[in-house]
């Protein structure tokens, strides 16, 4: 290919920002792992050069880094409640808690990956694993055990075990679904990301752990 050949097909070739790359970047690493996902597969997904991501990342480890910690933020911002929410919502109440577990349901419908890249990683967690966990959700998950915690001292949440052992029963209850959506599919011939299954979802989540 001439040099007035590959400027033409890289004009041509859409503009990716910095979120483009990083959300290809966690669907290769979801599906075929740290080791087995190339960064040309990487760069492909989006029609981009293997040296348009290296130009951003030097090695495949700083951009699963990077990808990562873009998988931890927007679960944060798709999660968090707004100050008027807080107000309407205090801790500790139902209200707040089943608005909580709807919530966390729509965002693993929304993004299946963040369940499938922990599924990959932490089967045989690897320092590079260890160092996101302990960045990325040591804090979030003591918080989230101080929550239910809180919860069960109310009488809101009428689980009587370990909140540690609650915490990860919720969050498999709302994630495992939509991870394995593909199984679902082929095994039941079930849509588990169409707009109803979610809903439905939602509402048998919030009446197992909050029933009225």
């Amino acid at each position: 290919m001439s040099t007035l050949e590959q400027k033409t097909k890289a004009a041509k070739r859409p503009a990716r920002s910095r979120a483009d790359i990083l959300q290809a970047a966690l669907e290769e690493f979801a599906e075929r792992g740290f080791d087995g996902a190339p960064v040309r597969g990487i760069a492909a997904r989006i029609d981009l050069t293997h040296g348009m991501i290296r130009y951003h990342y030097d090695n495949k480890e700083q951009l699963w880094f990077a990808a990562v910690e873009h998988l931890f933020e927007r679960q944060f911002e798709f999660l968090k409640f707004s100050d008027a929410e807080e107000l309407e919502f205090p801790r500790g109440t139902r209200a707040r808690f089943a608005k909580f577990l709807r919530r966390y349901v729509y965002y693993c419908a929304k993004y299946p990956e963040h369940a499938r890249i922990l599924m990959q990683e932490t089967v045989s967690p690897t320092p590079r694993m260890r160092k996101a966990l302990k960045q990325q959700l040591r804090e979030p998950h003591q918080t989230a055990v101080e929550e239910i915690r809180l919860l069960q001292e109310n009488g809101v949440l009428k689980m009587d075990a370990p909140p540690a052992s609650i915490m990860y029963m919720i969050s498999g209850a709302c994630q495992n679904l939509f991870a394995l959506a593909p199984e679902v599919k082929v095994t039941l011939d079930y849509n588990a990301l169409s707009r109803q299954a979610i809903e439905d979802h939602a509402d048998l989540i919030v009446a197992t752990f909050v029933p009225e």
